[in-house]
Order: C-alpha cells, then structure tokens, then sequence
C-alpha cells in the first residue's frame, strides 16, 4: 500500500509497557520487538507514536529503544492532580518528557476528561498546556473522550486541535451525521483508537469469552459480513477507520512485529457493509472499561 494511507496509521503503545488486550495472548514486547516495529514504521512512511503515563513503563522504554525521528503523543496522568495543578500539569510533562528522552513532544492530550470539565481546574490545566504550547515544549494539545458528549462540553469551553476517539465496527458513533466535517471546520484533527476493541473484534467465535455470549446474535452478523465479503477481520477493522474521509490518524494497538507487519501488509482500501454492525447505544459491549461488570 501507498504510503499515503500508511502515513494515516499512529502506532498504539499500551502493549509496550503492560498486558493490554483481550486478545493479547504474548504479553509486553521486548526492547528489540519494539526496535523492529519503529524501524519498520519509519520504512512505511508511519512517524506518529501515541504513548501515555498510565501505560506501565512504555514511556521509559520508549526512551530507551530512540523516539526522536517519531512525533509522540503523550497524555496527562488520570490520577488526581496535586493542590498546586498548573505545577502538576508542568511536572506531569516534563516527567514524560525524561522517560521519553526528548525536549519536547508533538502533543499532550487530557487523558482523564473530568479534570478538564471540573470548574474548578479545567481553566488551569488548559492555561498551563496553551504556555507549554507558546513555549515550543509541546505543539498541540487535546483530549482522550469516551463519547460525543464529552467532547462537546469540552470544545464549548475550550480550543483544542487534537481529540482522540474511540471508532471501530461496533461503534460508529463519530460517524454522526457531519460530526467529522464540523470537527475539520474548527481545526480540531480527529485522531481514533479502539481500533480492535481491545482485540476483541478480532477473535474467533472459539475463543471469544463466554461473558460476551449475549451479544451472539451482533458477533454472528460480524462473523457472516467477513465471510459475504470474504475479508479477514483485521482487514475489515482496518478498513473502516483508515479509510473514512476526515479521520487525520488511526491508533492501532500492535501485539508483536509479524502482527505489525501483518497490518501495514492488511491496509488496503475495499467496500464494505458497516452500517448493520454499528452498536453505538450498547455501552456495555463498546465501553471496554464496562467489561469487568459483565
């Protein structure tokens, strides 16, 4: 594939620092794993990585392996910030910073969205990203949301140019009518993650968790949609987010070099049915952090 769909891939690091995943059957890469998948991406015309504090020791290792030929994406801690929150925003960074080796990063985005709503400290946390921002120490600023509504609170209030969101087979809520093209118009690029939710998409019926067994009937229409179009899960869950005009970037979680690979080899444009499989009022099935509860 050209590298101009390539270049709208952001490589996803959970599984750099911690066991991520569902589906995740091999656990943390290895330093010389991740070696091979930055290496691979810089071949393939990708230079975006998205890494955050929370990701176990990611940020570290990311810094050990080399990240300076890459733009990083780095996120607030979702802990609670100290008293003094203009102090903990600016520690926050430069602590990201350091693990990461680099003077500065291509953005830092608001992973815990509740601070940035509260009255008290969102204005505090905003103003101290837009003089890091003035500061050359980061070049955008953003926010990691769970739904529409989030966002929407949040760009009433304040002017970001980053929002990351999760978009995959089962939930297609950004697809909203003109949500995307609205986001374009104030300058705000869309970035997706949840790509795989979590794996989950791409699992067999086999080896599916039985806790997910009442939505047979959704994961039976999925595994029917693969077979009418004959394409493999991973191609069809690429598909979507990679190619839907106004999407700047995709975060696709990597388990390993052969499946990173397997992606870059997967990212080909094709026509599908999606509009059946969307599920975006079911939040206990598109909210992986609901999962625990089922």
């Amino acid at each position: 594939m050209t590298k101009q769909f390539n270049s709208r891939v952001a490589i996803g690091t959970a599984q750099f620092g911690m066991n991520y995943g569902i589906a995740n059957k091999t656990g943390k890469l290895s330093d010389k794993e991740i070696k091979k998948i930055l290496n691979y991406a810089l071949l393939k015309g990708i230079n975006t990585i998205d890494s955050a504090e929370v990701y176990g020791d990611c940020e570290k290792r990311l810094g050990k392996v080399g990240v300076k030929k890459f733009k990083v994406i780095t996120k607030l801690p979702v802990t609670n910030p100290d008293k003094d929150v203009s102090q903990w925003v600016k520690k926050s960074v430069q602590a990201s910073l350091k693990r990461l080796n680099l003077s500065k990063v291509h953005a830092v985005l608001v992973h815990n969205t509740a601070f940035l709503l509260d009255k008290k400290i969102g204005k505090e946390i905003y103003e101290t990203l837009i003089d890091l921002k003035k500061k050359g120490i980061i070049d955008k600023i953003g926010a990691s949301v769970y739904s529409l509504e989030e966002l929407n609170a949040i760009k009433s209030k304040f002017k970001i140019d980053i929002v990351l969101a999760p978009f995959n087979v089962f939930d297609q809520r950004i697809l909203k009518k003109g949500y995307i093209q609205s986001l374009k118009n104030e300058k705000i690029q869309v970035y997706t993650r949840s790509t795989f939710l979590q794996g989950l998409l791409l699992m067999s019926k086999k080896n599916r968790p039985k806790k997910f067994d009442k939505w047979k009937n959704k994961f039976d229409n999925w595994y029917n949609k693969l077979e009418k179009h004959n394409k493999s899960a991973l191609q069809a869950c690429l598909n979507l987010p990679l190619h839907t005009s106004g999407i700047y970037k995709t975060v696709i979680g990597v388990d390993n070099f052969n499946h990173f690979k397997e992606i870059i080899k997967k990212n080909k444009k094709f026509k599908f049915d999606y509009k059946s499989l969307a599920l975006n009022n079911d939040k206990e099935l598109i909210n992986p952090s609901k999962w625990a509860k089922l």
